[in-house]
């Protein structure tokens, strides 16, 4: 059975504030009219640390302007930097150090739900249970000598019962699903029980499936050395992230989210959505409980074949393509840095072809294009890049990358 991180498988205290009087070193000569240091002084002092994002939003310069006044503060020892990529933060230079790992203050991204009808950004955080008590099914099982077959069975029945029209496209997805978060969670939360739920709400099957374990995301982030929960969640997107590689291919939560229409996960103080339906994905800060819960969204008039779908994907038993979207691995929407083409295409060479979904990135720099499709496809002959959805500014600098001589 595949599982979550291989195939199956918690929060940060807040830094301490500092003084309003500190000495900030930062350069105040990018406009006359606008006082960074005073606003980076009172961002500091405000809330614990804060992001570039922010501090464009306090000045209304750009992340370019800033970047060398933030610099220079760091390096005078006024202010600090925790975390990479989309978790940066800066901090004040006397806060006590991080001694778990962050969760990350995600707000929900306004690019990628800005489609999301009202209905489902309010989900995001609390599924709907529409149906009747007496029409939900509804169990918890100890997991401890779970045959593996038991639950996606007894649901299958419920699901017959209740509509017998429903097609077998449909109950051969929540069978598979079932089972493979089910069988993650019997071997990689730590969790006693396992707890299933399922409900009809309009044309849409609601399945979820949840435990009380130590969390997915803490699971692979210890396992593998990462960072931050939201680097967890970024190597789950990308796909075939496992923690036993010697006996596991990761498949879990490669297929399961490309099944429904919407998909949810639930984790570490972090809830990862992805919506099939609009095409696009997003993370955000979920204050929510202990342990995991994965809930999924089936159309009961469209459901996904499941042969389809990892057709799409396998060749020889094995999964050989992936698609990242690009901008799950930025806060923003624009991409400068190596830094950010390396979190991006980190362990994509277990794929032989990989599709970068550029939808809704705004820019990018020569920097990242290069380090992106020279240096990393130079020296990883064996995996395809096909960069898709790629807005005209982004084109331009691909193309721009890819046909200039190389640097010497």
């Amino acid at each position: 059975m595949g599982s979550l991180f291989g195939d199956r498988s918690r929060r940060a205290a807040p830094p301490k504030a500092v003084d309003d009087s500190a000495d900030m070193a930062v350069d105040v000569s990018v406009d006359a009219a606008v006082d960074v240091s005073g606003a980076i002084r009172r961002l500091v002092a405000s809330q614990a640390g804060f992001k570039v994002s922010e501090l464009v939003e306090a000045t209304g310069l750009t992340r370019q302007g800033l970047h060398r006044h933030i610099q220079r503060a760091v390096e005078a020892g006024s202010i600090r930097r925790v975390g990479e990529g989309r978790g940066t933060r800066y901090e004040a230079a006397g806060t006590e150090a991080r001694t778990t790992p962050p969760i990350l203050d995600l707000p929900v991204p306004e690019k990628a739900m800005a489609a999301t009808p009202d209905a489902e950004r309010s989900a995001a955080r609390r599924p709907d249970r529409g149906s009747p008590d007496g029409e939900r099914f509804e169990r918890s099982d100890a997991l401890d000598g779970l045959p593996e077959d038991v639950l996606p069975a007894a649901l299958a029945l419920w699901i017959r019962q209740r509509n017998p029209e429903t097609t077998f496209e449909l109950i051969e997805v929540v069978e598979y699903a079932v089972a493979q978060l089910v069988g993650n969670a019997a071997d990689h939360s730590g969790s006693e029980s396992v707890q299933t739920r399922a409900w009809f709400t309009g044309d849409r099957l609601h399945v979820e499936v949840g435990d009380t374990g130590i969390g997915a995301l803490e699971r692979l982030r210890s396992e593998l050395h990462l960072h931050d929960y939201f680097h967890a969640v970024q190597e789950l997107a990308k796909g075939k992230a496992t923690t036993q590689p010697a006996s596991r291919d990761g498949e879990g939560l490669f297929f399961v989210p490309r099944l429904a229409a919407r998909f949810q996960l639930n984790a570490n103080g972090l809830t990862w959505i992805v919506n099939n339906e609009l095409d696009d994905q997003t993370v955000m800060a979920d204050p929510g409980g202990p342990g995991t819960r994965i809930c999924l969204a089936l159309d009961l008039r469209t459901c996904r074949r499941l042969e389809t779908v990892v057709a799409g994907f396998k060749r020889g038993g094995a999964i050989q393509k992936t698609r990242c979207s690009v901008r799950l691995f930025e806060h923003g929407a624009e991409f400068f840095t190596r830094g950010q083409a390396e979190r991006l295409t980190a362990n994509l060479e277990r794929f032989a072809v990989v599709e970068l979904d550029f939808k809704s990135v705004e820019a990018v720099g020569q920097a990242f294009v290069d380090a992106i499709f020279r240096d990393w496809a130079a020296t990883h002959p064996g995996t395809e890049l096909r960069p898709i959805n790629m807005p005209s500014s982004v084109e331009f600098m691909v193309h721009r990358g890819l046909s200039s001589p190389n640097p010497t």
